[in-house]
């Protein structure tokens, strides 16, 4: 979901938004709904990549960054869902460009959960 709303001009923090929106509807708790919590979505969608660890485009809104999405940009988008309590965390982290011809995976790996699968991909 958040891949297919990447497009020069949107602002990380729409995303984020979107993000959270989904998981709240599927019963998640979110940095919007409930901030501070270690169960559900807790995180930032993502963040820009470059001599930093984090930096522009942002994902979230904070006053000076606008987080605006444009043709060049490098940055990681990594959802994820944890839960403490029952022993899992899922986290999907993909670095990506967006270039001219829309959003390129820099990071192309499996997403199963079963390591034959993963196999099976580089072959």
């Amino acid at each position: 979901m958040a891949r297919a709303g990447v497009r020069p001009g949107v602002h990380g923090c729409e995303l984020q938004q979107a993000v959270c929106e989904h998981f709240a509807r599927a019963g998640y708790p979110t940095p919007l709904d409930h901030p501070g919590s270690l169960r559900g979505y807790v995180h930032g969608l993502g963040h820009g990549v470059g001599y930093e660890v984090h930096e522009q485009p942002c994902f979230h809104e904070h006053e000076g960054a606008s987080g605006r999405l444009e043709i060049g940009d490098v940055f990681t988008l990594e959802p994820g869902l944890y839960d403490p309590q029952a022993g899992y965390a899922v986290r999907l982290e993909d670095t990506c460009s967006l270039g001219p011809n829309g959003l390129e995976i820099l990071t192309p790996l499996p997403e199963a959960l079963d390591p034959r699968a993963w196999a099976a991909a580089a072959e």
